[in-house]
């Protein structure tokens, strides 16, 4: 079960400590993550990294797609709309960031965990 405080994201305040409460190998930033900690959780989990790199790399697509087009709704008004700006744009920029490395993820040998 997940507590309540992994559920919402505090990235876009600058006001909260941005640590992850359980790290990827030796990385408690999201900034920090790279491939090798994504394919060692893979490993850990049991979930193919050929497959984890696919359904990575599609969820990123849509997100760098969709972040922007979402922010751009009319339904946001007066200061909502550059906060949802931000917000999709950190949104758009951390899945390219994800994106850049999803290729790498199935590379690594077996041995290598």
């Amino acid at each position: 079960m997940t507590a309540l405080y992994d559920l919402v994201s505090v990235v876009q305040y600058d006001r909260f400590d941005h640590s992850l409460a359980m790290g990827f190998g030796d990385a408690f930033a999201l900034e920090e993550i790279r491939a090798f900690a994504l394919a060692d959780f893979c490993e850990r989990l049991g979930v193919p990294r050929p497959y984890f790199a696919r359904e990575l790399t599609r969820l990123c697509r849509l997100a760098i797609e969709e972040a922007p087009a979402q922010a751009r709704e009319p339904v946001y008004q007066g200061d909502e709309v550059e906060f949802v700006a931000r917000v999709a744009g950190y949104v758009a920029a951390r899945a390219q960031s994800l994106l850049t490395m999803a290729g790498d993820i199935p590379k690594f040998k077996a041995d290598n965990f």
